[in-house]
């Protein structure tokens, strides 16, 4: 059999490697942008969601150990009078175990606003309103000061009744207050517009408005 000339010779082709040109590159890069303009707003809105599920969940906490107190005491609810003496001294070792490891410790042993610590007394949202008295301890939930060492041996209606809430503003005395002149002891609006508060009953719950009547249910039994 004849062989035809170049039938035994190597192949002198070469494969070419696929190279991106510049208009794949932009498109690549115009795309993952619209992935990361997509993306991350979901990531923070998560991130914001986890937070206020926190402080719903403080709380109750915060209820329970209130309730916890009362049971101890008479059925008498904590105090909210300033000074060395309000409703955060008085429920040092009323904390709940699952979601903090300070229980029973002294306060001045509690982590403060800014400490980078974790306690059920502080909203990560609304951290940044609080101080630290000369304690050590911080909050940025305050108690209503119409309920300070109030009797639960009475008729109440605690389902509507507020006991614990966001504060707008520090104040030493971790309170709620509806008065003209307690501008700084007014709920805190800082979870998406929404007011935290958690009732009598235990319930807690995300509104997007409180009555600014003094003499309303909502703060007075």
């Amino acid at each position: 059999m004849k062989s035809h000339p170049g039938q035994n010779r190597p192949s002198t082709r070469t494969t070419v490697r696929a190279a991106f040109t510049l208009i794949e590159l932009l498109t690549v890069i115009a795309i993952i942008g619209i992935l990361a303009a997509i993306i991350i707003p979901t990531v923070g809105k998560v991130r914001e969601t986890a937070k206020n599920a926190t402080c719903i969940s403080n709380l109750r906490q915060v209820a329970t150990a209130m309730l916890l107190y009362a049971e101890d005491n008479r059925q008498v609810l904590p105090t909210s009078a300033a000074g060395s003496e309000n409703w955060i001294f008085d429920l040092t070792g009323y904390y709940i175990p699952r979601r903090t490891s300070y229980i029973g410790q002294q306060l001045a042993s509690l982590p403060t606003a800014g400490s980078g610590q974790k306690s059920i007394f502080l909203c990560e949202t609304n951290i940044r309103s609080v101080g630290a008295p000369p304690s050590g301890a911080a909050s940025t939930y305050g108690m209503n000061h119409n309920l300070s060492k109030l009797s639960l041996n009475r008729s109440l209606q605690t389902s509507r009744l507020v006991l614990a809430g966001d504060m707008a503003l520090y104040n030493n005395n971790w309170e709620l207050r509806m008065q003209p002149d307690a501008v700084n002891r007014l709920p805190g609006k800082v979870h998406n517009n929404k007011y935290h508060f958690v009732f009598l009953d235990g319930h807690a719950a995300a509104q997007a408005d409180y009555p600014t009547d003094a003499n309303d249910v909502f703060w007075v039994p």
